[in-house]
């Protein structure tokens, strides 16, 4: 999956529903490439965390 958005970093973090996503990779400050988790049927949140802990999450991101 290809996340854009604005301020990325290297070693960036992923979550979908509260559960990490691999292979996360901050190609850009505008783009993160992973692979999203195996997870049941439904709608979840996605959350981006930085590592000096800025953070952003979208409720209802992925279903």
């Amino acid at each position: 999956m290809t996340i854009t958005g604005t301020n990325f970093v290297a070693g960036a973090t992923v979550t979908f529903g509260g559960t990490a996503a691999t292979d996360v990779v901050a190609a850009s400050a505008a783009s993160i490439t992973t692979k999203t988790p195996a997870k049941s049927a439904g709608v979840s949140a996605m959350a981006v965390t930085n590592p000096d802990a800025q953070a952003a999450t979208l409720p209802r991101a992925f279903n």
